[in-house]
């Protein structure tokens, strides 16, 4: 398992609508998170997101959608696979991306992006360090860890959000030892 984080920073759209809104959704095999719609034509999100991943031989796609009265549109799409993300330890300054039109398809896989547009998403993508869980690292682990492992298995979601919490809201250098549902921090 690898630990997918994904950061949607900010937008660049050009001849676009100032009070319009957009929002992002991010799709990775059958996981999907959006982000909350933000108006004009510069929206800075700064949101994050974790994937825990079986299996990176596919891609992740990220779609640009602009909020209507009646419907929403597409504003644009971006497929990048999941091998040509690196490995990190913390967050970076991101990468702008430009936006297609038009997404590519295997079938129902997708597997491309095609037709690109003047629009440009800034985003933050990494594969969480990790290395295995060995006793010697957690000598005085808190007893919270081994509730946050077991209640980590029954909810996948809370999982991922105090996983997030933890992560960013401490800027001591952490090292993340990961073992199936179970998390310890390190400064």
């Amino acid at each position: 398992m690898v630990l997918l984080c994904v950061k949607v920073k900010r937008g660049r759209f050009n001849q676009f609508s100032g009070t319009a809104s957009t929002y992002v959704i991010i799709k990775v095999h059958n996981l999907q998170s959006v982000t909350v719609p933000r108006p004009g034509s510069e929206p800075c999100w700064e949101q994050d997101y974790s994937f825990d991943l079986s299996d990176i031989q596919s891609g992740l796609l990220v779609q640009v959608w602009k909020s209507g009265w009646i419907w929403d549109s597409v504003l644009g799409n971006v497929w990048i696979p999941l091998q040509s993300i690196k490995h990190a330890t913390d967050e970076g300054s991101g990468e702008w991306w430009t936006l297609h039109s038009e997404v590519e398809t295997n079938g129902s896989e997708v597997c491309g992006i095609r037709s690109p547009t003047s629009h440009e998403i800034l985003l933050d993508l990494f594969f969480a360090e990790s290395y295995e869980l060995q006793p010697h690292n957690c000598k005085e682990l808190p007893p919270c860890f081994t509730t946050l492992q077991h209640f980590g298995k029954q909810n996948a979601s809370w999982y991922s959000q105090i996983f997030q919490i933890l992560t960013h809201q401490s800027r001591a250098p952490a090292a993340i030892i990961s073992a199936p549902r179970f998390l310890c921090f390190h400064a």
